[in-house]
């Protein structure tokens, strides 16, 4: 009778660590979680509020400022700014892109101020999922495939006035990885916890 108890005080032991621990990181994943999403829907508005307000200023000022006219010289304009742009992690990338035919065609992509060559992606296929509802005039944030097959989070905005769709994602094991290193860490630490308690228990 005293073994088993002392056996039920340690799974009782194990189990209310294991319970705190993984409750814990859980809320603070989900609070981490909701903070990207409106760190990136913010991002995305703010970004096609700013290629609007460029591309009526091109519009009214720059038809001929360079060759393809005022589209032309604010997507130009907003390249140079995603060029020097550092601030959206490891895998946080910017992404504009336009329908044509029965293709997406990816005008720029920059990923930590660097530019990356993207082939154009079937419109009804299943990578580039946000751009499509970027497209498509919608706007919001979801986890989808990007263009890479990779999973995403990402928020998604359409730029009427030039025909074209902002994303911004950042790779989903982006957002999980420290968390996930973080249950390891608690984890050691419950296990190293729970033989001290067993121990002094028996």
């Amino acid at each position: 009778m005293y073994d088993r108890r002392l056996i039920a005080l340690v799974l009782l032991m194990i189990a209310i660590s294991l319970s705190v621990g993984g409750a814990a990181i859980s809320l603070l994943y989900q609070t981490a979680f909701e903070q990207e999403e409106g760190r990136l829907t913010e991002a995305a508005q703010n970004q096609a509020r700013l290629m609007e307000a460029v591309a009526r200023f091109d519009a009214k000022y720059n038809q001929e400022a360079i060759p393809g006219g005022a589209a032309a010289a604010t997507l130009s304009q907003i390249e140079d700014a995603h060029a020097r742009h550092q601030g959206l992690g490891e895998t946080g990338t910017f992404v504009i892109g336009k329908k044509e035919g029965d293709h997406i065609v990816f005008l720029n992509v920059y990923q930590q101020g660097e530019k990356i060559t993207v082939p154009p992606a079937p419109w009804n296929g299943k990578r580039a999922i946000p751009m499509q509802k970027a497209l498509a005039g919608n706007s919001g944030v979801m986890i989808g495939v990007d263009y890479r097959n990779q999973v995403v989070l990402a928020a998604y905005e359409p730029v009427s006035i030039l025909n074209v769709g902002i994303v911004v994602k950042v790779d989903l094991a982006e957002i999980r990885q420290p968390f996930i290193t973080t249950g390891m860490i608690v984890l050691t630490i419950a296990i190293v916890t729970i033989l001290i308690g067993s121990m002094l228990f028996f």
